[in-house]
């Protein structure tokens, strides 16, 4: 190789470099967290049937001028390639098309059509510049001072899997909180050669762990019932799903539920004056935050909304309710986004 190419091979790094590597330029996330951008999710579909066809979109920094954007990607198991929007051997190409923009941003959007139970979709993205010059791919985070990657063979992998068709039927998925678990269970309809279920949950309703694994009955044409206790539930909000696999390795999933899980206990203890009106909430131990506090009757009827600005130090708010309660008894609410706490008192 001459000196006059690797000095030009230099010098265009450099100059990539000190144009464009300050951050990541084009990256998508693994999840179906927003993007922050007009409510657009990265996937549309993490485990899409069959019938669905799946939307991928990514960002891509405004300081590349990107005139064109593709998502190149496999069905067979290879690894996708291409360039400037050609792919090469089995890769399929979906153009994408450029929507909003926010922070420095703009998302590009593109198709991976329906396809068949079981394909393992891999895929990797691109923008290029309106002049042609250098195409960048798509990383999985924004890196501050990492080099751009410039070719496919580099580009962060990404895959995703279309559910296998089951022979069952999902009905009555729910939960309900009891004095220290939660309890999850759900109904079949009708089961073929079923294995197992896995119960998954999580506290925000994107990152999922398995909790426990139930046996399937494996055939009946009747409805079945099963249960699943999370022995470990966290205060505020559980999300679950449960996903049902086949004796071939087949699975599908239900939707996801949640269930709010406190406990009445000394963290939060309600104090009330003798003419009901004034009620004094004392929280030991609480997380430091912005908490609603509600109040409701024993029949469930809301008589109080409020806030406080909790600092995270033991204290004691006043709650000032619009009218005296009447005698009965109450319960009140203290909660927030991951957090929640009740306590029931009782005026006479």
């Amino acid at each position: 190789m001459s000196k006059n190419l690797l000095r030009s091979i230099f010098m265009f790094f450099q100059l990539v470099s000190a144009s464009y590597g300050q951050n990541y330029l084009v990256y998508h996330e693994r999840s179906t967290s927003s993007t922050g951008c007009a409510g657009v999710n990265y996937l549309s579909h993490i485990q899409p049937a069959p019938a669905d066809s799946v939307s991928v979109s990514f960002k891509v920094s405004t300081q590349l001028n990107a005139g064109q954007a593709v998502i190149y990607y496999t069905t067979d198991g290879s690894n996708p390639s291409g360039s400037f929007g050609i792919p090469t051997g089995t890769t399929n190409a979906a153009t994408a098309v450029f929507g909003c923009s926010s922070g420095g941003f703009v998302n590009a959007t593109g198709i991976v059509p329906a396809l068949p139970s079981g394909t393992i979709v891999k895929y990797i993205f691109s923008a290029w510049s309106s002049t042609g010059n250098y195409e960048f791919f798509g990383n999985s985070q924004v890196c501050a001072g990492c080099q751009p990657i410039l070719t496919s063979t580099n580009a962060t992998l990404f895959t995703y899997s279309v559910q296998g068709v089951l022979p069952i039927t999902f009905i009555n998925f729910n939960g309900r909180e009891g004095a220290k678990v939660i309890r999850v269970y759900w109904s079949s309809v009708q089961e073929s050669n079923m294995d197992r279920y896995e119960i998954y949950r999580s506290r925000n309703s994107l990152q999922f762990e398995k909790a426990g694994t139930v046996t399937a009955v494996g055939n009946s044409s009747q409805r079945t019932g099963y249960f699943f206790d999370d022995l470990q539930p966290s205060l505020g909000n559980n999300y679950y799903k449960v996903t049902a696999f086949d004796k071939t390795g087949k699975s599908v999933s239900t939707s996801i539920i949640r269930i709010l899980f406190g406990k009445n206990d000394n963290s939060l203890v309600v104090f009330s004056n003798p003419s009901g009106n004034l009620l004094n909430v004392r929280v030991v131990d609480i997380i430091r935050g912005e908490y609603a506090i509600r109040v409701f009757e024993n029949s469930g009827r809301l008589v109080y909304n409020g806030k406080v600005a909790h600092n995270g130090a033991d204290a004691i708010y006043p709650v000032t309710l619009p009218k005296p309660l009447a005698k009965g008894n109450y319960r009140l609410v203290m909660t927030n986004k991951y957090q929640f706490y009740r306590s029931a008192f009782l005026i006479d």
